[in-house]
């Protein structure tokens, strides 16, 4: 989308322009392990990716900004079914999401949360909860925004055996990092995304 059809989504969504254009891009890129990566080449990216698994928005297909991002979010991660860093890839998809949004016929269901705030904390807090109590609901095809730090789940453990209330773990749940990320539960949505190329990448590289 050019410069002015994002402010006319702006001036029309109430979205400030800045979210826009982190949005208004046609490349995102998926961590994931070599051996996750054989099933999404066979099934493509896969709308209920990670049931289950606690995450910020539920299970669904996880895609950030850019490769560099993806990449310190999977080397990073050592709890990926205790596979070693040289298993580590990321894939390269196409996608124009922002004008998918708010210039297609289809009329898709989104969310942005553009910082820290109670209102995000709340929603990933209750999103996990519901997540451990095996209740598996995406009000949204797609969410766009801040993610949280590497230790919801210790916050998340902490108030359900009572060490702490929920007004603390919303105050936890706020601190800042500088990943964002692009969440899609739609299937439609995923059967849209073109594999571009696949990187593999390890911790020596850094």
């Amino acid at each position: 989308m050019n410069k002015q059809e994002i402010e006319d989504v702006s001036k029309k969504t109430g979205i400030p322009i800045k979210q826009l254009n982190r949005l208004n891009k046609e490349f995102w890129y998926h961590g994931t392990t070599k051996e996750k990566y054989e099933i999404l080449k066979d099934l493509g990216p896969i709308a209920n990716y990670n049931e289950g698994y606690p995450t910020d928005f539920g299970a669904g297909f996880y895609l950030m900004e850019s490769f560099d991002r993806a990449k310190s979010y999977i080397i990073g991660n050592t709890t990926i079914n205790g596979v070693n860093d040289s298993e580590k890839c990321i894939i390269k998809y196409r996608l124009d999401i922002c004008e998918l949004l708010f210039k297609g016929n289809e009329q898709y269901t989104y969310k942005n949360f553009p910082s820290y705030n109670a209102e995000f904390a709340e929603y990933i807090l209750d999103t996990r909860i519901n997540i451990i109590k095996g209740l598996y609901d995406r009000p949204y095809d797609v969410v766009w925004g801040v993610m949280s730090d590497s230790y919801p789940d210790a916050i998340v453990d902490d108030l359900i055996n009572g060490k702490i209330s929920r007004e603390e773990a919303i105050l936890k749940l706020q601190k800042s990092t500088s990943s964002r990320q692009l969440f899609i539960s739609n299937q439609t949505i995923c059967n849209m995304l073109v594999e571009e190329e696949v990187t593999v990448v390890r911790k020596e590289e850094n």
